[in-house]
């Protein structure tokens, strides 16, 4: 089920509560990322002939991407940093999510 608002959260979880997972425990992890680091912006100048001009752009930076979840009901959590962000960083990450859950049961996940 997708949910597009917040709102429609405790209906969902009620909905498979009463179907796919009845009578298993439900746990709601929240989950999101961030990029850690700077990132210069192209700098411009007034030159002698009153043009201005585009100096180089820094491409030396370095970033860091931080991966977190919580399940704030039981008071779990689970969270990577890694220097990169794209499909392996991301499956690493639910990979750590899944070694805090105690089976069986379902999981339900909130993420931007």
């Amino acid at each position: 089920m997708r949910l597009r608002n917040l709102k429609n959260i405790p209906v969902a979880v009620a909905q498979i509560a009463t179907g796919v997972a009845k009578g298993k425990r439900i746990e709601i992890w929240w989950q999101d990322e961030a990029r850690i680091g700077q990132k210069e912006r192209e700098h411009t100048a007034l030159g002698q002939t009153r043009n201005t001009t585009v100096s180089p752009h820094d491409q030396r930076r370095r970033s860091a991407y931080i991966f977190g979840a919580i399940c704030a009901r039981l008071g779990k959590a689970a969270a990577l940093v890694m220097p990169w962000c794209d499909t392996y960083a991301m499956t690493q990450h639910l990979a750590e999510i899944s070694r805090h859950v105690d089976l069986p049961l379902r999981i339900s996940f909130r993420m931007d």
